[in-house]
């Protein structure tokens, strides 16, 4: 049983919607005209959604790709492979199941024709009995029926390039140290949304940075969000942020391909340039290192007691210290996920309206709403709750 892979891309509302879909078409009747077994079939589906900063119902369209790897002649198109700095940025097909090999790698190699050249990118495949070829795109054509491969295998972040002929701001490049910035202020504001697995509630992480070094934008709900989100620039905290996320990705240990994909794409200095196509990959540095900072902060003013605190409905007033103040965005806003302790234990509190800086200490009024447990770690939930001011 061949095994399918669902994407869907939030389309720009401003984009002619019926030349969209008819190139995406295109290029998958490309592949199924080639001979290619698997391929993929594109359509296009409009959902109403609630703006998370007003509330208001607006339509949203999304393009819609479902398929599995492409395969001519007994030969599986495996991944992508492109060099930044000399260093590879691997993109392996998810549904094949499989991890490139680096180290036999050759930068500008072909296996089909023996010659190196100044190739950006090559193509990985491989036959039935597991052999494994790097391949020119020159020479793809012998082994997956076309000369330049689809997309499909590219981050679901990047496919909206290719089918929506969308590129950012139009610049071939961005700056490191820049969108590092930007990215750390995003995530500091808003959360981290992954662009893949979205349920659409909320633009992914991803997006926002785009809109946040972007012109003015005409549209409202765009619009909307990049006014909050440059309001809420700190011009002290974020670049502090996005220096200190950098350092953090030169320190990332393991093998795996996203470590290795983001040592790549970071090789080439905080003042160095990127193409937008690994922006999802840069963006996501921000929202790995605030996690790992939430979780060093909660390790590092671990209680001693690990049990609830007090008896469901209990209404309580204690000073506490502010461990981490994480938000995400839902259908009814931003909500800050607000962590404390307090004479030994620990207290969670969800709202819209306030978060806190690490370290904040201050006597909080609230009641006990239940418990929750997680990592092993036991959480007293707060509802109701406001700060008391002496």
């Amino acid at each position: 049983m061949i095994e399918m892979e669902k994407r869907e891309i939030r389309l720009d509302p401003e984009l002619n919607l019926v030349s969209t879909l008819a190139r995406a078409k295109k290029l998958a009747a490309r592949a199924t005209k080639k001979g290619l077994s698997g391929g993929y079939v594109v359509t296009t589906e409009t959902r109403t959604e609630i703006n998370p900063v007003t509330g208001e119902a607006f339509e949203q369209t999304y393009l819609i790709l479902e398929g599995s790897p492409a395969k001519y002649n007994g030969w599986t198109f495996l991944g992508l492979v492109e060099w930044v700095n000399g260093e590879a940025l691997v993109y392996a097909s998810p549904t094949a199941g499989v991890q490139i090999d680096r180290s036999l790698l050759v930068e500008g190699g072909c296996d089909h024709c023996g010659v190196n050249r100044a190739r950006k990118s090559v193509i990985v495949v491989e036959n039935e009995a597991g052999e494994r070829k790097q391949v020119g795109k020159q020479c793809a054509k012998d082994y997956l029926g076309q000369s330049s491969p689809v997309t499909w295998f590219a981050p679901v972040s990047d496919t909206f390039d290719e089918f929506a002929g969308y590129s950012g701001l139009g610049t071939a490049v961005y700056k490191l140290g820049y969108i590092l910035t930007v990215a750390s202020s995003v995530v500091r504001q808003r959360g981290f949304v992954r662009s893949s697995g979205n349920d659409g509630s909320a633009l992914s992480t991803r997006e926002l940075v785009q809109l946040f070094v972007a012109s003015e934008p005409t549209n409202k709900y765009a619009l909307e969000n990049w006014l909050e989100l440059r309001a809420g620039y700190d011009d002290v905290k974020d670049p502090a942020a996005g220096v200190a996320a950098f350092e953090f990705a030169q320190k990332l240990e393991g093998f795996t391909d996203y470590v290795l994909n983001v040592k790549a794409v970071i090789s080439v200095g905080q003042d160095g340039y990127f193409s937008p196509k690994n922006l999802g990959l840069v963006v996501s540095i921000a929202g790995v290192y605030a996690k790992d900072v939430a979780k060093k902060a909660l390790e590092d003013a671990d209680p001693t007691v690990n049990e609830p605190f007090g008896q469901v409905g209990d209404k309580i007033t204690l000073e506490v210290k502010a461990v981490s103040s994480n938000s995400f965005d839902t259908v009814y806003g931003t909500t800050y996920a607000n962590v404390f302790t307090g004479e030994g234990y620990r207290f969670k509190w969800l709202t819209g309206t306030r978060y806190f800086d690490e370290g904040d200490t201050l006597t909080l009024k609230g009641t006990i709403k239940g418990y929750d447990e997680w990592d092993g770690k036991t959480y007293t939930l707060l509802t109701r709750c406001k700060e008391i001011v002496s």
